[in-house]
């Protein structure tokens, strides 16, 4: 009975292997605009994204480009 059972195991872990492929064929990967590292599969061919690496690096360029307000600067005078 053992071995009955083992059989049917392994037959169905190939079948999960077999579905597991042919829904990896049906998936398109998503690669970072700046660099090119992969994201993630994704099902539809059009999908653009940017790594968290690459964000953060663009974040950080536009706030140090963003000019420094000085204390007192927008404060009435009288």
């Amino acid at each position: 009975m053992a071995v009955g059972n083992e059989a049917e195991a392994i037959n169905s872990n190939k079948e999960e292997t077999v579905s597991r492929k042919l829904k990896h064929r049906h998936l398109f990967q998503v690669v970072c605009i700046w660099c090119g590292v992969k994201i993630r599969d994704d099902k539809e061919q059009d999908t653009t994204g940017v790594c968290l690496k690459c964000f953060y690096r663009i974040l950080s360029n536009h706030l140090q480009s963003q000019k420094k307000v000085a204390y007192g600067e927008f404060v009435s005078d009288r």
